[in-house]
């Protein structure tokens, strides 16, 4: 165990770190860090205006060296704004992790990792595990924007829950018609192609615009995430005419 300033052991800096998120006080935070940490501060004080009774609970605080793990639960009730999203009054609860590295008793750096599919779920904003999503009507669609995709198989749980956000999205936007996923295992890879179908182009146009804006909003980059997974992309525009159905 490292004890650093004022008696503190790295332990004791963590367990601070979430007592300020509880105490919603963020002014509390550059003490803790080595350097100014503005995009936390940021994300913490949008969950605290959009979940104002949130609260960490720790699970689990492990220390190694300068490195201390930590699992948590928040909970809170979904009253205000957060992203774009408009209050639903849901209560989450939303698990997470991270590692964090000290320096001197400060954080230097931390990884984090949660739950955001189980998030949207919570809010109604994506499908329960299991529930379908609309099928493909034909006669009501007249337009497919039709993506595939080769990934890795090491990509692929971190793509489908991307795919499963982004549908859920597409859900709630005018003239989308209902969609379909296909499968196809190649080798060591997989082909995914996702069918959306549209009530018509301007349609499909006026969802670009609205999802590049939930993109920014999210500060989910695209074109960066499928060069990290490795993943090669075709999409295809096409109609369904009445007589060949």
């Amino acid at each position: 165990m490292q004890t650093h300033r004022e008696g503190m052991t790295n332990q004791d800096t963590i367990t601070a770190l979430y007592a300020a998120f509880n105490a919603h006080q963020l002014d509390r935070l550059p003490a803790l860090f080595v350097e100014p940490q503005p995009g936390l501060q940021a994300a913490i004080a949008g969950l605290i205006v959009a979940f104002p009774d949130i609260h960490y609970t720790i699970a689990d605080l492990t220390a190694d060296g300068d490195r201390v793990a930590v699992r948590w639960t928040w909970t809170g009730t979904h009253t205000g704004p957060y992203r774009g999203i408009p209050a639903t009054g849901k209560p989450v609860a939303n698990d997470g992790m991270a590692i964090y590295t000290l320096r001197a008793g400060k954080i230097a750096s931390l990884s984090m990792l949660t739950d955001r599919l189980g998030f949207l779920q919570q809010l109604g904003l994506a499908p329960a595990d299991g529930a379908p999503f609309p099928a493909i009507d034909p006669a009501r669609a007249g337009v497919f924007l039709i993506d595939t995709f080769t990934l890795p198989a090491a990509a692929r749980a971190e793509f489908e829950a991307t795919m499963k956000r982004n549908r859920a999205f597409l859900r709630t936007l005018d003239g989308f018609r209902g969609d379909a996923v296909f499968v196809t295992k190649q080798g060591e890879a997989f082909d995914i192609a996702t069918i959306a179908a549209w009530a018509n182009a301007d349609a499909i146009a006026h969802a670009k615009d609205q999802v590049a804006a939930y993109y920014a909003k999210l500060g989910f980059d695209l074109p960066a995430a499928i060069a990290k997974w490795g993943v090669k992309f075709q999409r295809t525009i096409a109609t369904a005419p009445g007589e060949l159905q």
